[in-house]
């Protein structure tokens, strides 16, 4: 049986890869052609409960995620957390 080299992929190919993916992402996902992925539609939902722009989603994930009151999840919080409710207490992190 004759092996053949799996192929490899070089740092600048992938580095380059990475780059065309991330800057193709949000309009792949927000294309009104294409069928709305889970992650699409998440962001969706995300940026309008947050009154935001789905292009500062990620920015905005983040600065919710920041807060104290997520260092420690527990099963009551991750109950609140899936029916929408606001968790309350916390303070936030400098930078956000």
């Amino acid at each position: 049986m004759i092996s053949r080299p799996k192929p490899v992929l070089t740092f600048p190919a992938f580095n380059s890869a990475l780059q065309t993916e991330l800057a193709q992402m949000e309009s792949r996902q927000l294309s009104p052609t294409a069928q709305p992925t889970l992650i699409s539609t998440l962001r969706r939902s995300f940026a309008a409960k947050t009154n935001g722009h789905i292009g500062n989603s990620a920015t905005k994930m983040w600065e919710i995620l920041s807060s104290s009151v997520f260092d420690e999840v527990d099963d009551e919080k991750m109950g609140m957390l899936v029916r929408g409710e606001q968790l309350k207490g916390g303070w936030k992190r400098m930078g956000y």
